[in-house]
């Protein structure tokens, strides 16, 4: 499976969640996927991660980096993963 459909997946996941009224757990339904596709650029190892982004930590995947959210809860289309 491409990085590009799984990442397209995330976004359906907490798009079909929102709307379900189900809360998305970061560390459930998120973290699976990134793990998977985005922390070879963008995980704990400082020497490859890549525009300061790390996306193994909510933390991380929720910060505005320079305007930027990775992402952004209950917004996908403001999310930069979308």
């Amino acid at each position: 499976m491409s990085r590009c459909y799984k990442v397209s997946f995330l976004s359906l996941l907490t798009t079909v969640l929102a709307m379900a009224g189900e809360t998305v757990d970061y560390s459930r339904d998120v973290l699976p996927i990134l793990s998977e596709n985005c922390f070879e650029c963008h995980g704990p190892d400082e020497n490859t991660r890549e525009a300061g982004r790390r996306l193994d930590t909510a933390d991380g995947a929720y910060e505005d980096v320079d305007g930027i959210l990775a992402i952004a809860p209950g917004d996908p289309e403001a999310s930069e993963v979308v």
